[in-house]
């Protein structure tokens, strides 16, 4: 969740800078390093008491976001490269993105609730 929130203040920061001259959009970059860390990355041999467990990595609790600076492309004759329709688009992923983790966690953390009351 910390990766949305600092790519909702990248894609803030870009829409406030979106009419200053020589400005270069920021981007969070996290998605890409998360899955090459799960899908490609190396698995630590672990104690699995049963083999349909799933393997893991420690490799995920170092990935952290990074912002990147665009600037290998130009959107307007003053060397901005900021187009305000993209980034609303982007903003308004991010939100939904954001909002549908928490409901997420929100339910798991109500079904330990759940479990854990039942155990009583």
């Amino acid at each position: 969740m910390s990766a949305h929130s600092i790519r909702h203040s990248a894609i803030s920061q870009n829409i406030a800078n979106a009419d200053t001259p020589y400005y270069k959009r920021k981007e969070v970059l996290f998605e890409g390093y998360l899955r090459r860390v799960l899908y490609d990355g190396p698995k630590v041999r672990s104690s699995r008491p049963d083999g349909r467990h799933i393997p893991f990595s420690t490799e995920i609790l170092k990935i952290r976001p990074t912002i990147h600076a665009e600037t290998d492309s130009r959107y307007r004759n003053d060397y901005n490269n900021v187009d305000i329709d993209r980034e609303m688009s982007i903003l308004a992923k991010n939100q939904l993105s954001y909002n549908a983790i928490v409901s997420f966690a929100q339910s798991l953390n109500q079904t330990v609730q759940s479990v854990l009351q039942a155990a009583r």
